[in-house]
């Protein structure tokens, strides 16, 4: 991102800007505010009860779910009920501190409105300036993070674990169920092998859509804005293997997933690595999740990847059921 020029940044704002930026920094207030109604709750809650929670107008409410789902804050993936994003179980991880003035040029805002952000931040803990002049995420991040682990780990652990162990006892390979969260995906649960050359993904790792089959193969069901920023960000990107990858073919690949129902791809995100993926839906037919087997690719060859593909695409099956069973309340 280009940095603007000092003077500019440092210009005091006119008076139409400080009105502006009055209103941007209410609305990021009720953001502040709808977030930690979500950590409060520790449930899905719709976005009329928001709206009432929050005394502001339904369509306000919704405009802000909007935008706070685009940044994987919040997830609606089970509409019409809202809930926090998976994007907190990464952030309350981080550990990068910056300046106030960074981030004014990083953003492209003027100073002092940067610093009214901070401070609108400060007040709901979730970000930290005890080590002025730098800002960094406060702990309210790493509250955040741990309560959606739990609620991930209530909601998906009793029906996907048994199917992803399952899956790497066949395949001998490590297995992985991800979740999209803004324009990346995040790792939920992941299942290794017993022999030592594997690949490994811990729960909280954090891919790109745009690479690798168990993010890609969720991008086809994406909406349109969060597609356009997948392409955007992987436009002209060196992969792992070397191949630059285009947002002209990544369309394509895109066709074909949906088209095929799974994703197989090789050397895109680590060298001498690939994967199998299959989508998960949600009973209304919204993406949800993804299941995948990754190992190094001496593994997945030609003959070797119908046989991956079939029990893949068999274990998101029964991954969605399972789910489908445990949303509505009935047994196994």
């Amino acid at each position: 991102m280009t940095a603007l020029n000092a003077r500019t940044r440092e210009r005091p704002e006119a008076d139409g800007d400080q009105v502006t930026w009055a209103a941007g920094t209410q609305l990021l207030a009720r953001a502040v505010s709808l977030i930690l109604y979500l950590r409060e709750r520790d449930q899905p809650v719709t976005v009329s009860e928001l709206a009432g929670a929050l005394q502001i107008p339904v369509n306000t409410a919704y405009r802000l779910v909007r935008t706070l789902e685009l940044g994987g804050l919040v997830d609606r993936s089970h509409r019409p009920y809202v809930s926090l994003g998976l994007r907190f179980m990464d952030l309350g991880l981080a550990k990068q501190r910056q300046v106030t003035r960074e981030l004014a040029a990083a953003l492209q805002i003027p100073v002092n409105t940067a610093y009214r952000l901070v401070r609108t931040l400060e007040l709901g803990g979730l970000v930290d300036r005890s080590h002025r002049p730098y800002v960094s995420l406060g702990l309210r991040f790493m509250d955040l993070g741990l309560a959606k682990q739990r609620q991930v780990t209530r909601e998906l652990a009793a029906v996907a674990q048994p199917v992803l162990e399952a899956l790497t006892a066949d395949t001998g390979e490590t297995s992985l169920l991800l979740m999209p969260t803004g324009a990346r995906a995040i790792c939920i649960l992941a299942v290794e092998p017993s022999r030592a050359i594997r690949l490994s993904y811990q729960p909280g790792h954090v891919l790109p859509l745009y690479a690798g089959a168990s993010g890609k193969v969720m991008l086809p069901w994406v909406s349109e804005q969060l597609l356009e920023t997948a392409l955007a960000q992987g436009d002209g990107l060196i992969l792992a293997g070397g191949k630059r990858l285009t947002a002209g073919a990544l369309k394509a690949d895109l066709k074909t997933i949906r088209a095929c129902g799974h994703c197989v791809t090789h050397d895109e995100l680590d060298a001498g690595a690939s994967a199998v993926a299959a989508p998960v839906f949600t009973r209304s037919g919204q993406i949800f999740a993804s299941v995948s087997v990754a190992g190094p690719t001496s593994g997945f060859t030609e003959e070797r990847q119908p046989a991956l593909i079939a029990r893949v695409v068999a274990a998101a099956s029964e991954i969605a059921r399972g789910l489908s069973k445990s949303w509505s309340g009935e047994t196994a």
